[in-house]
């Protein structure tokens, strides 16, 4: 591991673009692992984003740490996949422990990343917008009227249960909200349930192709309960504009 050890050593700084570890010997606990810069108060840090089949996890690590962490996961992964402004790296390691390691020059102009929190960001909705609190709208919004109330009323008719399943569907047509207006978007627990039970994390990658399907699931579903969230009518808005 001492070649992967010196690679690290001599990419893991400001020119560093992203890494994603892949390719696990075992297909269980951790599955693949990214890597991207960021800065923390004035410093380069490195964030290690590990993913198992439901869960993320994050680490914000300072260079030496960073590299001495992904020497640890490469011991459980067959492949690491890194760029730099300049190069890309392929690194591969058998099944008996033999490190190859492959590079070729960046295609292109590549810049840095942009590590500051404070970057200008593009929103979906205009910033500022307020909107209330989709998990409690939605529950007030579930009365009688709507057509899929009884072959629900084993959950609607219990608060507690109503507003769990509440808490549910936020998240489900935030994860649609999401789809149609393209991102491809991942439910996942971000801490275990002993923590917290509002433990669900929605992870979405800007792709600008709206998933098909995903508007008409929406409207199909705010029809069947009777509900109209602020969220869905601001976006449709939006998108009339």
């Amino acid at each position: 591991m001492e070649t992967i050890k010196k690679l690290l050593s001599d990419i893991l700084n400001i020119e560093f673009v992203q890494a994603v570890l892949s390719n696990p010997r075992k297909k269980e606990g951790i599955l693949k692992v990214k890597v991207r810069p960021i800065e923390k108060k004035g410093n380069l840090f490195f964030q290690l984003e590990s993913f198992t089949k439901t869960q993320a996890f994050h680490e914000n690590l300072d260079p030496i740490s960073a590299r001495d962490r992904l020497l640890e996961y490469m011991e459980e992964f067959r492949q690491m996949q890194a760029s730099t402004v300049h190069m890309n790296y392929t690194v591969l390691v058998s099944k008996k422990g033999k490190v190859t390691i492959q590079k070729k020059a960046s295609k292109g102009s590549v810049r840095p990343v942009e590590l500051s929190h404070n970057r200008s960001k593009k929103y979906i909705l205009e910033e500022g917008i307020p909107v209330p609190c989709c998990q409690h709208e939605l529950n007030g919004q579930m009365q009688r009227e709507g057509a899929g109330y009884d072959k629900l009323a084993p959950i609607l008719d219990y608060g507690l249960l109503k507003e769990r399943f509440a808490a549910l569907l936020t998240d489900g047509l935030r994860a649609k909200y999401l789809e149609q207006s393209g991102y491809e978007t991942q439910v996942l627990e971000f801490i275990d349930m002993e923590h917290t039970p509002k433990n669900i994390l929605l992870r979405a990658v800007k792709t600008n192709q709206a998933k098909q399907g995903s508007e008409s699931q929406v409207w199909e579903c705010r029809k069947f309960l009777g509900i109209d969230p602020m969220l869905g009518v601001l976006l449709d808005k939006g998108t009339e504009s």
